[in-house]
């Protein structure tokens, strides 16, 4: 036969449930606030160096690019006379005799010495929460004061939430009647 839980019961369960769900929200949260202070730096430093190593991945595609162009230029210098007759024109500023001249706007000519490469580089991503982050592992009262909230909440969750505050430790009419004041200080008192 299956007995009836009484309200008493009931409530000192429902209780118990409540107090240990805030204890456990409690010491996640102040868990949170630790790690913002303590990885955030450490976040910021992994994220410049990612943005490093891609910057000096471009730059190497760049710079393989470039001896790909060149190399083919060498290439074309040894195997073709009249691509070097004409490169050699257009470095020294040549003229054949017989050859006419036509003046070129200055942004039209052809600049041996331009760099071969189009930069086309993508556009760095910016997460939304890097400021945050930036803040986090900056601003030393921010840290302070998440560190603050951090101790806080920890003592709150062993002094306020702990199992011996429960209500089902204690019958409806044997809980202790004292001050909050009361109930901390004997917490720590001898008994």
């Amino acid at each position: 036969m299956a007995r009836e839980p009484t309200p008493d019961g009931l409530w000192a369960a429902v209780w118990g449930t409540c107090v240990s769900f805030a204890f456990w929200t409690c010491l996640l949260v102040s868990a949170a606030c630790f790690a913002a202070v303590a990885l955030a730096p450490k976040y910021l430093q992994c994220q410049r160096l990612s943005e490093q190593y891609a910057a000096n991945q471009r730059r190497l595609a760049e710079f393989e690019r470039q001896t790909l162009q060149l190399k083919e230029v060498v290439s074309a210098l040894e195997k073709d006379p009249a691509f070097a007759e004409e490169l050699a024109r257009v470095e020294f500023d040549a003229v054949r005799p017989g050859e006419e001249v036509l003046p070129v706007d200055p942004a039209l000519r052809l600049d041996p010495h331009a760099e071969l490469l189009t930069s086309d580089r993508p556009a760095a991503t910016i997460h939304s929460w890097l400021p945050t982050i930036v803040v986090l592992a900056n601003e030393q009262d921010v840290r302070a004061a998440l560190l603050l909230v951090s101790a806080l909440l920890v003592v709150v969750a062993f002094t306020w939430l702990h199992d011996r505050f429960e209500a089902g430790r204690f019958p409806r009419e044997q809980r202790p009647r004292h001050s909050l004041w009361r109930r901390l200080s004997a917490r720590y008192r001898a008994s």
